[in-house]
């Protein structure tokens, strides 16, 4: 089975939800409620899934620019999760199963 794409379609997609690059937080909140609302849609057509990925590339490329993480490791990864929940290191022992790795 092949997958057609209708750019007729998809130019109407685009007409209708307008996609830019996003320049606020609010534009990313609207991009991430379309994208949303995509991902959750069952037989999204190829029109649909353009639009998508279309969209995940701006809602990235915005929160990247806006809210840069920096460089990390998965130590300081783990490290900042478990400080944000609270957590000590006997509390991943079970999770992880031996007292001499955690």
């Amino acid at each position: 089975m092949t997958i057609t794409f209708n750019r007729e379609t998809y130019a109407q997609l685009l007409a209708k939800y307008q996609p830019k690059v996003i320049t606020t937080d609010a534009e990313n909140e609207q991009a991430i409620l379309i994208a949303e609302k995509l991902a959750h849609k069952t037989n999204r057509t190829s029109e649909e899934s353009a639009l998508y990925q279309l969209l995940i590339t701006l809602i990235e490329k915005y929160e990247n620019e806006t809210y840069p993480m920096g460089e990390t490791t998965p130590l300081s990864m783990l490290l900042h999760l478990m400080e944000a929940r609270g957590l000590k290191q006997a509390d991943l022992i079970d999770v992880i199963g031996s007292s001499g790795v955690v």
